[in-house]
């Protein structure tokens, strides 16, 4: 019989002892054996990754056709997001280990950093039969769960006041009654400019200056709140900024009460919910998991407050059109199911405002999927491209998509070739801080093997390199450029090549006639936004293939530059459309009929 050791943070350490890290999905030993019996998860995730992924999408698809309501949908791990929910995650890593475990000639495996619900899932998964399961992590995983569910009931009364608090002062709103066009937008950091970072000039691109004024913009404001409505408010005081409708100030006293009762009621140790397909009957641990971590973070609470506000909202000023940016996360769901339940009821148009990538699993559906999730009448994507993608491989309704142009992506001229020997390379970052701070390590390594590369880092907005260990903050300074707060086309003017792992900077730096490196830091499925095949496009797994790219890259003769720069430049006028008056026609035609 073989062993499963569970622990938090040590591990029991022997003879034949496979040790693996779940919380970095890094293998851990100091010894040649651990470290080689270890590197059959990396193989493992490598091999079956992206199958695993597609039995997570299946799993959910099926749970999201059975059970789909309200209450529901307000989860954001329903929502098959790999980014807002660690349940895709946690089940990629449960088939890993049960792979490991059945396969590997060992007598104890020892997991660090296993949930709750990912060990009572392998537990389930591998049965007792062939398998004993101890460790300290094991020994207390109820006690853990049972205090990780009195913290989130506890922080459900919390969540409220905070909410109360932040917007309680704020109900009245000045908007011009039964506006023409409203725009669901998301305030998540500072509103700069006239340009909304979502869709840009959009109003005045469809009314033009003399009827801009019957568009407005209804913001979901992120935490913290009371700075973001406050740096929300001075902006207004710019006559060039979109006038800002903030949503919470619609709500009264009795929804706050009526989203804490819910979440409340919601509040169970053993949520029920419908399964017909008993080959997932064992994870779904993981699934109620979920559902407590989405209770304790106050995104079921949150969720059903923009159901109640839009509700409120668009009663009482009944716009023509709403139109919101559609990733088919679980608070679109709200705002259309709100829709669905007031007096006139606004046209609904999603708007697919930028790039997709395999990863991207909540916008694609399972068979009967589509037809039982709450979606807008028409969605409008960004080009040609990301159309094909969903129409194809989506499973949506018939005639639902029509071909768009970027709004958020400013098009200019191809820049220049940077003269060899010039060796220059942006990262371009996004994401998280995961990743972050991976791509620099990845990163430190190419400089290390290629000291005459110059590296510029642009990392996101909400995850700047303060965050980074202090070690690697510091080989920042020494060896990097920082383009942190800096123009993306100072950035583009000034480097030879982009590296990135998921980013949209990619296609803007093909737009201009650049090239990209795609790098692999070990996501089980691809994070590429670039779709296809194409110039000018490399992906690299490793810092020596990253070096050998490079090396082919700068050694390329000037027709070859030319014509695949070319090509790049066509393949993303297909992706992140520009507009012209075409495109435009048929947007507008979206938001009339």
């Amino acid at each position: 019989m073989k062993t499963i050791i569970f622990s938090k943070v040590s591990i029991d350490r022997g003879l034949g002892n496979t040790c693996i890290d779940l919380s970095s999905h890094r293998a851990l030993g100091k010894s040649r054996q651990e470290t080689s019996i270890s590197s059959v998860l990396l193989a493992a995730l490598e091999q079956s990754g992206g199958q695993w992924f597609q039995q997570f999408s299946t799993w959910m698809g099926e749970l999201n056709r059975d059970n789909g309501d309200l209450h529901w949908w307000a989860h954001s791990s329903t929502a098959k997001n790999m980014l807002s929910s660690q349940l895709g995650e946690r089940y990629i890593q449960v088939c890993a280990v049960c792979q490991i475990a059945r396969q590997t000639e060992t007598s104890t495996l020892s997991v660090v950093g296993a949930s709750q619900g990912q060990m009572e899932a392998i537990k389930s998964l591998l049965g007792t039969k062939n398998f004993h399961f101890s460790g300290t992590a094991w020994k207390w995983r109820q006690l853990t769960r049972f205090i990780g569910a009195l913290s989130a009931l506890a922080r459900q009364f919390l969540q409220a006041a905070r909410v109360v608090m932040a917007f309680r002062p704020y109900r009245s709103l000045h908007i011009p009654h039964a506006p023409d066009l409203c725009l669901f937008t998301y305030v998540d950091g500072i509103v700069r400019g006239s340009i909304d970072s979502y869709f840009g000039t959009l109003p005045h691109l469809l009314y033009g200056d003399k009827k801009a004024t019957s568009a407005i913009y209804l913001a979901y404001v992120y935490q913290p709140f009371s700075r973001r409505t406050r740096e929300l408010s001075n902006s207004q005081k710019n006559p060039d900024t979109p006038s800002y409708a903030v949503l919470f100030r619609m709500l009264r006293v009795s929804d706050f009460l009526w989203a804490l009762g819910a979440a409340l009621r919601e509040w169970r140790i053993n949520p029920k919910f419908k399964v017909k397909n008993n080959q997932h009957a064992d994870y779904i641990w993981l699934l109620r998991e979920a559902f407590m971590d989405d209770l304790a973070v106050g995104g079921y609470q949150h969720h059903l407050l923009v159901y109640r506000a839009i509700i409120r909202f668009v009663n009482a000023f009944r716009p023509q059109t709403l139109v919101y940016p559609f990733e088919n996360k679980s608070i679109e769901k709200m705002i259309v199911l709100g829709v669905t339940r007031t007096i006139e009821r606004p046209r609904l148009v999603g708007y697919q405002h930028t790039s997709i990538t395999p990863r991207h699993a909540s916008f694609l559906f399972e068979p009967g999927e589509a037809e039982r999730t709450p979606l807008p009448e028409k969605i409008v994507t960004t080009g040609k491209i990301t159309k094909s993608y969903l129409e194809e491989i989506g499973n949506y309704p018939i005639g639902i998509f029509i071909e768009g142009f970027s709004l958020r992506q400013q098009w200019g001229e191809p820049l220049p070739r940077r003269p060899p020997p010039v060796k220059r390379m942006l990262l371009a970052l996004s994401s998280s801080r995961a990743e972050l701070i991976q791509s620099i390590e990845f990163c430190r390594r190419v400089v290390q093997g290629m000291p005459e590369l110059e590296l510029g880092i642009r990392p996101h907005i909400n995850f700047p390199l303060s965050v980074l260990p202090p070690k690697l903050l510091d080989w920042v300074k020494q060896n990097a450029h920082d383009f942190s707060e800096t123009s993306l086309q100072e950035n583009l003017e000034w480097c030879t090549v982009t590296a990135y792992v998921s980013s949209t900077v990619a296609l803007e730096t093909m737009m201009r006639g650049k090239p990209v490196i795609n790098f692999s830091i070990g996501d089980v499925v691809p994070p590429d936004p670039v779709i296809g095949a194409i110039p000018f496009h490399w992906n690299v797994r490793t810092d020596s293939e990253m070096i050998a790219t490079l090396m082919q890259l700068h050694e390329l003769d000037e027709a070859t530059y030319t014509t695949a720069s070319a090509a790049a430049v066509a393949y993303v006028r297909d992706y992140l459309s520009p507009l012209d008056h075409a495109s435009l026609d048929r947007f507008s035609q979206a938001l009339l009929s």
